[in-house]
């Protein structure tokens, strides 16, 4: 199976999609095992402060594995995760935005 055959790129283009959704889902995670560990929170406030975060980069990860199941052509399927890729890195600069601010 060749580089640029359409269930490669498929495949390629899905899984970018779900591991940048992976990758995000590591921000919040850490930060509820910090209040956790750090400041005692209660498990209740530390997932509610983090629920808009959690939802956000798992969504992503659902994404990836919606686009690899639709009927779609595969050119479509490449331009619909470059679209979720570019949204997704945007939410990963205000993520380091409101950490380094």
């Amino acid at each position: 199976m060749s580089l640029g055959s359409d269930r490669v790129r498929r495949y390629l283009a899905s899984g970018c999609v779900s591991g940048l959704g992976a990758i995000l889902l590591l921000v919040p995670l850490y930060d509820i095992w910090d209040d956790r560990r750090n400041l005692s929170w209660e498990l209740t406030w530390t997932l509610l402060e983090n629920s808009a975060l959690l939802v956000l980069a798992f969504g992503l990860v659902l994404a990836g594995a919606w686009l690899v199941r639709l009927n779609w052509e595969t050119d479509y399927v490449v331009t619909v995760a470059k679209w979720y890729l570019l949204v997704g890195g945007a939410i990963a600069a205000l993520f380091l935005w409101v950490v380094l601010i």
